[in-house]
């Protein structure tokens, strides 16, 4: 008995194309995103990102740390909102609010 999956339903197929298509498009724009975007930006966002690579490696997902809207959402629930609100403090060391 052969144990190969074989799609007939062209709709399935599609699917999985326009998927694999998607990925590999993502996988182009974003070093070409990279090499445009601002310092500032950089600074901004490199911390954050930072916790997004570590928690995506610490829940052990499948497609790594690709952002879907699922996984933004579970991330903002179980990590960000748990935490609580970050507080800043100034030079001075007061509560920046």
């Amino acid at each position: 008995m052969n144990n190969r999956l074989t799609v007939n339903d062209e709709g399935v197929q599609r699917m999985i194309d326009n998927n694999s298509a998607m990925y590999y498009s993502n996988q182009m724009i974003i070093p070409q995103n990279m090499t445009h975007r601002p310092v500032n930006t950089i600074k901004a966002y490199s911390t954050k990102q930072e916790e997004w690579k570590k928690w995506c490696l610490e829940q052990r997902f499948g497609d790594g740390k690709i952002a879907t809207d699922q996984k933004l959402i579970y991330f903002l629930a179980e990590y960000v909102m748990k935490r609580g609100r970050k507080l800043r403090r100034n030079t001075d060391g007061v509560l920046l609010l």
